[in-house]
């Protein structure tokens, strides 16, 4: 990887082609739940309904298994709460309008879309990962295999985008940009994650942090870079925070990488909330977004 002189992009150089990059993904998995809190066995379901409890308050979602004292607890301990808000990629707690329409590009195997829908929005995604997409419809989920050009007939339809780690794996980011820009209707938002090449894990992990991911991450942005791309794109915005647990994870899965171990994406172990330069790091980078693991943007179209 390489470091533009001018805008601090990093990128792959020789970077697959757009018909050779499939090669990269045969063995690839990136559709699972995401960082989970650690959890011993006995309490699972006191967590999981506690949990529950919380996003039924929230978000209003109709859900079983649900504690609501767990939910109003999880309402006061910060870390778990913002790790929770996180995780549905800050949905408003209420819906703009009747029949909100939510879109997820590259929405793997439909898991966010399933919580989405169960928080009221009408729901659709798009991915270009076969199996992921016949996980997704089997939830009834409607979802289309390929890009955004599977959606051209709804341009200008939909109230908000969600773009989970998409934008590194793709060819050309400015015109992914300006095409979820037509996607949306005036004054809809769109919601965005991606690795930030100037984190604080890849100065401590180096060439093992995750974030990096050649050759299928083809570009890492900065955050000053992304921000002046969302605005030539036709986006005001708003930098969001990464929780504390979700830097801790990243950690974990860079330093089994240093290790060479294959437990990529294990549960959050209770000993990463132990180590102190992992919680240094992980508590600057809630107050430094600049430095944070991922880039958290919600934009919204002018």
């Amino acid at each position: 990887m390489y470091t533009c002189v001018n805008c601090q992009t990093a990128y792959v150089d020789p970077r697959p082609s757009r018909a050779s990059i499939g090669l990269a993904y045969r063995s690839y998995f990136t559709h699972h739940d995401g960082p989970s809190l650690p959890q011993g066995s006995g309490m699972r379901s006191w967590i999981k309904a506690a949990l529950n409890g919380f996003r039924q308050r929230r978000w209003q979602m109709p859900l079983s298994n649900v504690s609501v004292i767990g939910g109003r607890l999880i309402g006061l301990l910060d870390p778990i709460r913002e790790t929770v808000i996180a995780h549905m990629r800050h949905l408003p707690a209420q819906l703009p309008r009747a029949g909100a329409s939510l879109l997820d590009v590259g929405c793997g195997n439909g898991l966010y879309l399933d919580l989405a829908r169960q928080a009221g929005w009408q729901v659709r995604g798009v991915d270009f990962d076969a199996q992921a997409v016949a996980s997704a419809q089997s939830r009834g989920l409607d979802v289309r295999l390929g890009g955004l050009e599977q959606v051209q007939d709804l341009v200008g339809s939909f109230d908000r985008l969600t773009c989970s780690h998409v934008l590194e794996h793709v060819h050309n980011p400015r015109e992914w940009l300006l095409q979820m820009h037509a996607m949306l209707l005036p004054g809809g938002s769109l919601w965005l994650q991606t690795p930030n090449i100037d984190a604080f894990g890849h100065r401590r992990f180096g060439s093992h942090w995750l974030g990096l991911d050649p050759p299928r991450h083809l570009s890492l942005l900065t955050p000053k870079t992304l921000c002046k791309l969302l605005e030539d794109c036709g986006f005001t915005f708003k930098e969001l925070p990464l929780p504390a647990l979700m830097a801790l994870s990243v950690y974990q899965d860079s330093e089994a990488m240093a290790k060479g171990s294959p437990q990529i994406g294990a549960r959050l172990r209770w000993r990463s909330l132990f180590r102190i330069a992992w919680l240094s790091d992980a508590w600057r980078q809630s107050h430094k977004l600049a430095q944070a693991e991922f880039i958290t943007l919600e934009a919204k179209k002018i």
